[in-house]
């Protein structure tokens, strides 16, 4: 690639990227946010210290962005970073293609509190507290 092409690909602006791949900005951000979750898991996998207790005392450390609760045919899912809630009906949409949140909020309400017991949190602001600095990076570069 010579220099004209190389300015002229690092000039295409992400929204173009986007429309053109078909993809929603919410969309492209989760696609990055699970490639980072990719990248975060095999550095861990290729940094991880050789014996068990000190595995086990990394983990203990390095809280999960992703939170999970599901109760019957129901997943409902909360992204810390993002603030995103979901809730998917894994019978009809094993995919999870279609967020259920906003259209059963008794459901969603339901397995949040089913979440915050289960992980001992108040509220999901507490499970965001450990990204706070990861959300001012997003936030301060336009993602969030």
């Amino acid at each position: 690639m010579n220099e004209a092409e190389r300015k002229t690909v690092a000039q295409i602006p992400l929204s173009a990227a986007a429309r053109t791949a078909g993809r929603s900005r919410a969309t492209l951000l989760g696609v990055v946010v699970a490639c980072v979750a990719v990248i975060a898991a095999a550095t861990a996998v290729l940094i991880a210290p050789a014996d068990d207790d000190a595995a086990a005392a990394v983990a203990q450390h390095a809280p999960e962005p992703l939170h999970v609760e599901t109760a019957g045919d129901l997943r409902y899912t909360f992204h810390a970073v993002t603030g995103i809630e979901a809730l998917y009906d894994v019978a009809n949409d094993p995919n999870g293609r279609v967020n259920l949140a906003e259209k059963r909020p008794d459901d969603t309400q339901r397995l949040r509190k089913l979440l915050l017991q289960r992980t001992g949190a108040r509220n999901l602001d507490s499970l965001q507290a450990p990204f706070a600095e990861e959300i001012e990076r997003l936030k301060a570069l336009g993602y969030l």
